[in-house]
């Protein structure tokens, strides 16, 4: 990883309909900006809390139906600030639930991570599978939230993001280096040919593929 993707704050989305929620993942991630749509509120703590120099450094925005998720997402993107992982409540009080507004995402920015955050009662995993198909970009996480398990899942999930983010990197680059060297190769087998061409018309070598039948 280099130092410019270690440095970048890792933004997560969260996604509820229930203020509170995002009060507590500001209570989670005391050192993180606010999103948009909690920008105005007093933060819970304060910004000068200290925090190893390792740390990573998150920051939260904030959406509280699945349609307005789905649009911070496209703006974020249009921004060149894409979200790397996404906390989404299943179940809403209007709108899409859980499952649906992940699906919505994902054709957006098939990249991004997602936490679902269900009630023990509420979906099946058979059901969510069914729905969303088996995949590593998909984590599941029963309310009530524990601090401990919603910190591992951001720091996880945007590690493999970015970990996933270098590879395709890497491959980009090797496919890019691989097509220059098909392009350097091709362009010095039109100037051989162009060369073997001159040659033959002048008379200096005879056609190629003829052989000399008067030795």
């Amino acid at each position: 990883m280099t130092a410019e993707t270690k440095n970048r704050p890792r933004r997560v989305l969260v996604v509820d309909d229930d203020r509170a929620i995002h009060e507590m993942f500001n209570e989670f991630f005391p050192n993180s900006k606010a999103g948009h749509a909690l920008e105005n509120q007093e933060s819970v703590h304060s910004d000068k809390t200290s925090r190893s120099h390792d740390d990573p450094h998150f920051e939260l925005d904030s959406a509280f139906q699945g349609e307005e998720a789905l649009q911070t997402l496209v703006d974020a993107w249009a921004e060149g600030k894409p979200f790397l992982t996404a906390f989404v409540s299943m179940n809403m009080s209007s709108g899409w639930d859980g499952v649906e507004t992940t699906s919505r995402l994902w054709k957006v920015d098939p990249f991004l991570h997602v936490v679902i955050c269900t009630t023990r009662f509420e979906y099946q995993w058979n059901d969510i599978v069914d729905r969303l198909g088996r995949t590593e970009r998909l984590l599941i996480l029963t309310k009530p939230l524990e601090a401990i398990e919603v910190k591992q899942a951001a720091l996880m999930l945007t590690e493999r993001w970015n970990a996933s983010l270098q590879e395709w990197c890497r491959l980009t680059e090797a496919q890019q280096e691989a097509s220059d060297a098909r392009r350097a190769m091709m362009a010095a087998k039109r100037r051989i040919d162009e060369a073997v061409g001159e040659w033959q018309f002048s008379g200096k070598i005879p056609p190629m593929g003829i052989s000399d039948h008067g030795k």
